[in-house]
């Protein structure tokens, strides 16, 4: 009886950690739910264990398209086999991790692999930051410079896109409560940063260029043609 007991212990652990999926986790911080076929570096496939998103695009093989393009697919039940240097670490279903990201300065890979793991959930929580004061900032700019000129007139953005970039910014609970406990992890401040930083940049130019369109109409429509009675 006791062994029938043993059996079925084992048989009920075995198909749990057969539905449980593997996570890949990429350099650029992020983490799929996958089914592992194949894990011998530098060769490593998987298909995703559920249907792609567009944040999946990334993952996927791209097609050579005209003028140096290339337009990543999605990759639906489709083998994925990404460049090694893409990948971070994979966690097999068992919950056994595989870092496959290597210590290495002459490749630019200074941090060691705890460090670096760190450092991409950072990174990758960032994304979370909103940059609506930021696009308010380049939208203040944009309608600024846009009395100077179509050309004069992208002075405004960029130097207060450049200005906004250059201030260390705050990393809030928006980004750290992701991964409570690392919020005083200077890898993982140093990675929530780079990101804060790029989508800084982007809210700002942003809201630059659409300042400058309503700037651009309020002078061509308000100031060249001032209404009448």
């Amino acid at each position: 009886m006791r062994y029938i007991f043993v059996y079925i212990a084992v048989m009920l652990t075995l198909a749990l950690q057969a539905q449980t999926p593997s996570k890949v986790m990429m350099m650029n911080g992020r983490t799929y739910d996958v089914k592992l076929k194949e894990l011998a570096p530098p060769t490593i496939q998987f298909t995703l264990d559920r249907k792609p998103t567009k944040f999946s695009i990334w993952l996927c093989e791209h097609r050579p398209y005209p003028f140096g393009l290339n337009v990543f697919t999605y990759c639906d039940n489709k083998t994925i086999s990404p460049a090694i240097q893409k990948v971070f670490s994979i966690t097999d279903s068992t919950g056994k991790k595989t870092f496959i990201y290597r210590q290495d300065s002459l490749y630019g890979n200074y941090f060691a692999a705890k460090d670096m793991e760190n450092f991409l959930h950072g990174y990758n929580d960032a994304r979370h930051y909103r940059y609506g004061g930021d696009f308010a900032i380049g939208f203040g700019a944009g309608m600024g410079g846009s009395f100077l000129g179509a050309i004069y007139g992208w002075s405004g953005p960029i130097l207060a896109t450049t200005i906004n970039v250059s201030i260390k910014p705050r990393i809030k609970q928006q980004i750290t409560k992701h991964h409570p406990g690392l919020e005083f992890d200077s890898y993982y401040l140093a990675g929530a940063r780079r990101k804060v930083r790029m989508r800084k940049m982007f809210g700002t130019m942003l809201g630059g260029a659409a300042g400058m369109v309503v700037g651009t109409l309020i002078f061509q429509f308000l100031v060249r043609n001032p209404l009448t009675n």
